[in-house]
């Protein structure tokens, strides 16, 4: 049996992601993304779920940062889930009789349309995540205070739904990904993300080589990102997520011809994507 490790607590959509992806393995709950990327370095896990991308607030940067700076990490799975918010508590009640609603801030901002026409009167209380929410009002007598969180985490903690899919915007979804500490080349596989950035960032025409590169192979691109080094204004590493196989001849070509003007060259993974 795997041992799989994701961001806790129980109940959070990350921990949804790591028993979708792992339901019958030895699923380990960490309190930080530190404690859980060490716990992978150190093989104290066989492989972590961590979220990389969300439709309405972009890329995880410090999972990139991670896989750029890690010797071993790489993206071995990916999937793709729907954010649905839930209202929870420990009744089901009417909306007036509501006093408190809590949850991550994240979470109420994103059901801010939701609350201001339903419970216009309700205080709002921040907790640290949407499952320490829902834990607070399950040990909490007062049945006026209600939660903003997953089904998984009121099925967990055995609360009522009181309204389903509560969030302002409805597309929105969350990619996660599986990290291993191991290059698994399968002919399976159907995608790629790499990073790169230029050894003369200021050269002409570089980046539009590199497009060429793809187009000359009919290589379809499916995501494009730049970000800052780090290491001053103007200097920028590039994320590439294209459809292939590292193991498919016109992609090895590809690479090695990127890699030629490249300082920073990495392959960040090539794994199976359930996203088409």
């Amino acid at each position: 049996m795997k041992n799989i490790g994701y961001l806790g607590p129980k109940g959070t959509f990350t921990d949804e992601a790591a028993y979708n992806y792992a339901k019958n393995e030895n699923r380990i709950e960490y309190s930080s993304f530190l404690h859980l990327t060490e716990a992978l370095e150190n093989n104290s896990v066989d492989e972590i779920v961590v979220p990389i991308e969300n439709s309405l607030h972009g890329t995880v940067i410090e999972i990139i940062d991670y896989l750029i700076s890690s010797n071993n990490a790489q993206i071995i799975h990916e999937q793709y889930m729907q954010i649905n918010l839930c209202l929870i508590g420990k009744k089901m009640i009417d909306y007036d009789q509501i006093k408190i609603i809590t949850s991550k801030e994240e979470a109420l901002t994103q059901c801010r349309k939701f609350i201001s026409t339903n419970i216009p009167k309700s205080k709002q209380v921040f907790s640290t995540s949407t499952a320490q929410a829902i834990m607070d009002i399950k040990n909490n007598e007062n049945d006026s205070i209600v939660a903003v969180g997953t089904k998984r985490a009121a099925e967990i903690f055995d609360l009522n739904i009181i309204e389903n899919n509560i969030q302002d915007r409805k597309n929105n979804v969350t990619r996660f990904v599986t990290l291993a500490n191991k290059n698994i080349n399968k002919s399976s596989n159907d995608k790629i993300s790499i990073a790169f950035a230029f050894d003369q960032p200021d050269a002409p025409g570089l980046l539009f080589g590199v497009f060429k590169s793809f187009a000359d192979r009919n290589i379809n691109l499916s995501k494009i990102e730049s970000r800052p080094t780090g290491d001053g204004i103007g200097k920028y590493i590039f994320l590439i997520d294209f459809i292939g196989n590292i193991l498919e001849s016109n992609i090895k070509e590809c690479m090695e011809e990127i890699r030629k003007n490249c300082s920073i060259f990495k392959i960040l993974g090539n794994y199976l994507s359930n996203f088409r």
